[in-house]
């Protein structure tokens, strides 16, 4: 009967074990994907923002051509 309860207890323990080890990577999935996708995130928001600096630019350059063309013909 002793042996029976032992077994029973390292059964279980053996499977608490394994449930802990695979909460723990299932976590550690989790956050990883959590980074990923904020990292995702942040490289589209960079990149939009360097767009859109391009179009500001462009636009700044155009204006100052426009403005000295304007000084020139006074």
């Amino acid at each position: 009967m002793k042996r029976n309860s032992l077994l029973i207890i390292i059964i279980f323990a053996v499977l608490g074990v394994f449930a802990y080890a695979v909460t723990e990577h299932l976590k550690a999935e989790e956050c990883m994907k959590e980074k990923e996708s904020t990292r995702r995130t942040s490289f589209g928001v960079i990149k939009s923002l360097t767009e859109e600096n391009q179009l500001l630019r462009a636009q700044n350059d155009s204006l100052w051509i426009e403005l000295k063309n304007l000084t020139q013909h006074k």
